[in-house]
Parts: C-alpha cells; structure tokens; sequence
C-alpha cells in the first residue's frame, strides 16, 4: 500500500510538471507571437530596437565578447546534443508504455525551443521592420549625364587604390594585415557612426569552429543577435572576410535587413581612409556602378581593374568548390528570411525599380529600353559620395 501511494504521489507530481510546463509554453508562445505582430509596425519596431536591443548589446555584449570562442556555436552543439538525446529517450518511454515520462520529456523540449523562439523574437525579429538605414544618399532625381559623371569619378578613384595594392604572383591583391589587426581596423570603423540608429557598442566578430559546414553550405557568416556575436567562416578568401565581418557587425549595431546590412558595410568600406578596406569596398560595389548605366541604356561602362577581376574570380571558384549543399543551405535561409517578412534571399541586394519600354531606334527597328523609376539604395548612397 505504501509503495502503491509512493507511486501515486510521484504520478500526480508529474502530471503537475508537465501542465506547469504546457502552461509555461502557451504563456510564452503568446508573447512571442504578440511580440512578432507588434513589430511588424515600424513605429513599434523602432523602439524596441532602441529601448530593448541596444541596452541588452550594451550590458551583454561586453560578457560574451571576452570569450574567445563562440558562445551561439557552442549553445547550438549542446543544445543540439539535449534535443536528440531528450527525443531518444520520448522514443523509448514511449515504447515502455510511460506515457507520462514521455510527455514530460516531450514537453521539455518544446518549453525549450519556445523559450529560444522567444528570446530571438524580443531582440533579433523585433529588428527586421525598422525606420530606414540613417546613410546619406542622393535623392531619386537624376540625370543621365550625373549619373554617368558620378560613375566615371568612382571607376577613377577604383583605379587608384587598386594601384596602391601589393599583388601576389598571380596577380590578386594580397590583405596587409594579420586577421587581427584586420578585424580591430573595420570595429574601428565603426566608431564613425555616431547617429542613434546604431547601438553604440561594436562586439569582437570571430571565428566559427563549423567553418567547414559554413563553406558546404555557401554560408559566409552568422550573427545570433541574443548573444551579440557576428560570426565569420574562416575558409573565405581574405575579401569575402572582410566585407562579411563588416556585413555582421551591421547586425549587431541593430541593422537587421540583409540590404541595409549589405549598404551600411559597403559604406563603412568605401568611406574608410585605409586602402586596402576602401579597396574591398569598391572590389564588392562597382557591378552596382556598372549596372547603373545599363539601366540608362549605355551599351558600355567602365571595366574593374584586372587585380580586382581575379580576386572575384577567386572568391567564385571558392565557393563553386566548397558549396556542396549550395541549393539546401539557400532554401532554409531564403525561408527564415520569408518568416521576417523580408523577400527570401533576394533581400540581400538592393532594388533598383524600372520599367521597360519599346522605341523606334534610328534605323526604323523596335528596340526595348530601361526607365529607371527609382535606383536602389546601394547606388543612392554611391551617388550622393561622388556628388
């Protein structure tokens, strides 16, 4: 009798547990999905950037930047480890027919991945729906003869700091720093954006151990907001390095679109006083320069110096090498991005908005033309540097 009411105590122990624990879960389910709706309001977005993310970057960041490794990788590995141990073992009581401890154990794992979905959610989703990047850029007015004038000073100013880039044999551009100083000279950068649309605090990008995987799946690099971390594969060519290490501290400083991400470190780069980080700069910007004159119908623009040609080559044939799961890697990140309301991977380059028309050229043939109604914001941003 006594072992029997043993049994029974520890049963409705359980089953205490586990409503405590769907009680748990359904609470922050709620909050998660209030949180989400509410910040697709840009009003409501802003604010929870300045007055939620920023002081946590400002309080955490410095915790989780003195840690060599990476505390996101390292989370994911154990938390990956808890998951499918805690499934193996629903499986198994499953089997033996305990139901209850199976439960329990089930519900442990979704109170876990609740709990995650909603800490992302208050600092990082909160992001994606923000007022629009504080960078100068020039109005949509234009001319095709401004245009033309902004993209020839930039393809000259190209030419003369690929001039001042030591070569290796093969003719690529050769990174004069130690990853180190290389890092420290684009946090230092970053110190130039005084605006309070940026958090104030810069973290340490580092290295992700899982590199390897990072290259089989096209991924450059990986910021988790909650711990503050921008993370960068290590395997990339020296540039593909640098314009990511700037790309995610532009996360970090609480810019979470990927085409302002991709703006605001095209910025940082081409308005660098250091050659070799303006280099890069225009190394990943002047296609944006050349296709600003097709649009206006040119048949021919100006042409990236040959240094340049073969680092992009390089940094192609990289990625063609390593990206075995190139296709995978691009769907899961294409569907996170769609979840935040942005459009899948094609949010990582800027628009430009046009239309076409049909004309009669002068020897009496149909031809279709470009009519730009708006350029994107990268070209913007160009423009208004070389206005």
């Amino acid at each position: 009798m006594l072992h029997k009411n043993k049994t029974n105590t520890f049963c409705n122990r359980m089953a205490k547990t586990s409503k405590q624990k769907l009680i748990a879960a359904g609470v922050l389910i709620a909050f998660t999905v209030a949180i989400y709706i509410l910040s697709r309001y840009e009003s409501i977005s802003e604010w929870m950037a300045r007055y939620i993310y920023m002081p946590w970057a400002s309080f955490f960041g410095p915790l989780f930047s003195h840690v060599d490794f990476d505390v996101f990788e390292v989370t994911m590995f154990l938390l990956a480890v808890a998951a499918v141990t805690m499934v193996v073992f629903i499986i198994y009581y499953f089997v033996h027919k305990n139901n209850r401890k199976a439960v329990s154990i089930l519900l442990s794992l979704v109170l876990m991945v609740v709990s995650l979905s909603f800490i992302y959610t208050s600092l990082a989703s909160i992001m994606y729906n923000r007022a629009p990047l504080d960078i100068d850029e020039t109005s949509n007015e234009f001319t095709i003869e401004s245009v033309q004038d902004e993209v020839n000073k930039y393809f000259f100013d190209f030419e003369t700091i690929a001039a001042l880039q030591t070569l290796d044999e093969e003719g690529k551009s050769v990174c004069p720093y130690s990853e180190k100083e290389l890092i420290q000279k684009i946090k230092d950068e970053y110190s130039r954006l005084i605006s309070s649309y940026y958090s104030q605090y810069t973290p340490n990008p580092k290295q992700v151990a899982s590199s390897y995987l990072m290259s089989a799946f096209c991924i450059s690099g990986i910021s988790f907001i909650p711990t503050v971390e921008p993370g960068y594969n290590y395997q990339m060519p020296t540039t593909d390095k640098v314009v990511t290490i700037a790309h995610e501290l532009a996360h970090t400083k609480g810019v979470m679109r990927e085409y302002d991400a991709n703006e605001l470190a095209y910025y940082i780069l081409l308005t660098s006083s250091d050659p070799y980080l303006k280099y890069v700069g225009f190394l990943y910007t002047y296609t944006y320069m050349q296709s600003a004159l097709r649009y206006l119908n040119f048949e021919e623009y100006p042409s990236a110096p040959a240094c340049a040609i073969k680092d992009r080559k390089y940094s192609s044939a990289f990625w063609e090498k390593k990206g075995v799961f190139y296709e995978l890697g691009d769907k899961i990140n294409s569907l996170y991005l769609k979840s935040e309301n942005q459009e899948g991977t094609q949010s990582y380059s800027s628009k430009t908005y046009y239309h076409t028309k049909t004309i009669i050229d002068e020897y009496g043939n149909e031809k279709i033309i470009y009519v730009v109604d708006a350029f994107s914001h990268v070209h913007r941003m160009i423009f208004e540097l070389y206005n």
